[in-house]
């Protein structure tokens, strides 16, 4: 059995369809009338509603995912792959293609500064290792005069 029409008199397909209809671009009036409604009354009580943000939203994201994203897909590879565009224009489409098929680019090695490692000196390469194990010896126990000492907490072994 269908469900009842909302406080606004339409039921949950025709808020749907006129979600659809807005979210391609649509005034109201004319998703009113594309949606098969006499008047655009209706279609503007409904939108006074948190219910319809909640369905035109997801019509948003159902019309980006399924129309919009593969015409886009379409166009950066049409210009990744033309020869005639312009090298750095053809490098962004191809970074932006990747990028959305989920690969990034590798993250460089570098120290708190933000140089190369392989720019460091080694005195200043040993000075970056000991500060390290200091701060691994800090976050694994404490440290007193120098010594690291291990914190074993009592009665919260989940195992006993």
């Amino acid at each position: 059995m269908p469900r009842p029409p909302s406080r606004t008199g339409l039921d949950d397909a025709t808020q749907r369809e006129l979600c659809w209809w807005i979210a391609k671009g649509c005034s109201p009036e004319e998703a009113s009338k594309r949606a098969g409604l006499p008047n655009s009354v209706r279609t503007y009580n409904f939108a006074k509603t948190q219910e319809f943000s909640l369905v035109l939203r997801q019509s948003l994201s159902k019309y980006l995912a399924d129309d919009l994203a593969p015409k886009a897909i379409k166009v950066l590879s049409e210009i990744m792959l033309d020869e005639k565009v312009a090298g750095r224009v053809r490098v962004d489409a191809a970074k932006a293609v990747l990028d959305r098929a989920g690969f990034s680019s590798a993250a460089k090695p570098s120290g708190p500064d933000d140089r190369l490692l392989s720019e460091y000196t080694v005195e200043e390469l040993e000075r970056l290792v000991v500060t390290l194990e200091e701060k691994r010896a800090l976050e694994e126990g404490k440290q007193i005069d120098g010594e690291v000492i291990k914190v074993v907490s009592e009665g919260l072994d989940p195992l006993a």
